[in-house]
């Protein structure tokens, strides 16, 4: 991707660059001077906004990431879970049994959230993901 916007900066740039020295020679001026001048400067700005937004682009993923493994690590305790878990589906229906890890892969999925209520044998009641400690 990155290859093509930069093969994206020199045609732009150069179809700018024949503008201005097409302009340049209309108004008498020197057109090589401008053309060199709009070249250079038409890859050095948009360079300078593809790779800032190549960055911007990086750094959300990176928060997507963070949030995603902030979201999990709560959850991680339930891999060391000898129980078997059940959870209500959106009909309320309940879905499982199934082990720890099994419900991870759920919530990773997005079959699940932490408003999906859970249950195992040593539980009184269901409860939200969001509330479970253990």
């Amino acid at each position: 991707m990155f290859i093509i916007n930069q093969k994206a900066v020199l045609l732009v740039s150069c179809a700018l660059a024949l503008i201005a020295a097409f302009l340049a020679k209309k108004r008498g001026q020197r057109p090589f001077f401008w053309f060199c001048l709009t070249f250079f400067f038409g890859i050095f700005g948009l360079g300078l906004f593809l790779f800032l937004n190549y960055r911007n682009q990086q750094r959300l993923r990176q928060i997507a990431d963070h949030e995603a493994k902030a979201l999990l690590k709560p959850q991680a305790k339930l891999f060391a879970s000898p129980y078997l878990w059940y959870y209500l589906n959106q009909q309320n229906q309940p879905i499982g049994p199934m082990s720890a890890k099994k419900l991870i892969e759920e919530l990773e999925k997005g079959v699940i959230s932490e408003t999906t209520y859970l249950w195992h044998d040593e539980m009184e009641n269901w409860k939200p993901l969001s509330e479970i400690q253990n």
